[in-house]
């Protein structure tokens, strides 16, 4: 009798197990965290949300989340899965933080690949000078200077004001300004 009983809790767990596995809603791009999170709780005894972030880049409002070798990432997350109510990454925490899904991807390589695609590229300069043309501007400009000062000193000359005392340099000063 109770190996009967033993087989019918067996069929009994497989069948909810299964039932179970048929639950999980589709996750797409764009879906806040909480919404992917309570898909992914819907089919599994302990969720990918279930724990604390396993990667967080504070700088760039990046998270990236792990069940087994399945790698869950977001953007824009300000707080993170866990954050205040687990003490490490493994306790268990219904406290799923905010931001953006991105993708789910297998493996840890192709988690930092994801993440690289999310991380500010460097500014680029649309008008490209060479070191060449950026001395020749330096250089107009030191001469443009060079000449408002000469055209200052001359006023100051002709103001009235002698050369090498402090009424001069102060006369220069507030012509070139």
């Amino acid at each position: 009798m109770t190996e009967k009983i033993s087989k019918l809790i067996s069929v009994f767990i497989f069948l909810f197990l299964a039932a179970c596995a048929g639950l999980e809603r589709p996750s797409f791009s764009g879906m806040d965290k909480k919404a992917y999170c309570l898909n992914k709780t819907a089919s599994a005894l302990v969720a990918i949300c279930d724990r604390k972030y396993y990667y967080y880049d504070r700088n760039n409002n990046i998270e990236v989340l792990k069940k087994g070798d399945s790698y869950a990432i977001f953007k824009n997350v300000t707080e993170p899965t866990g954050s205040g109510y687990a003490p490490n990454r493994y306790v268990p925490s219904k406290h799923h933080g905010n931001g953006t899904f991105v993708t789910e991807v297998t493996g840890w390589a192709a988690a930092q690949n994801e993440i690289d695609k999310l991380l500010p590229k460097k500014q680029i300069i649309e008008d490209f000078k060479t070191e060449e043309e950026i001395e020749e501007e330096v250089e107009q400009e030191m001469r443009e200077n060079s000449t408002s000062i000469d055209e200052a000193k001359t006023t100051c000359l002709d103001l009235g004001f002698k050369e090498g005392t402090e009424k001069f340099g102060e006369c220069v000063l507030q012509l070139t300004k």
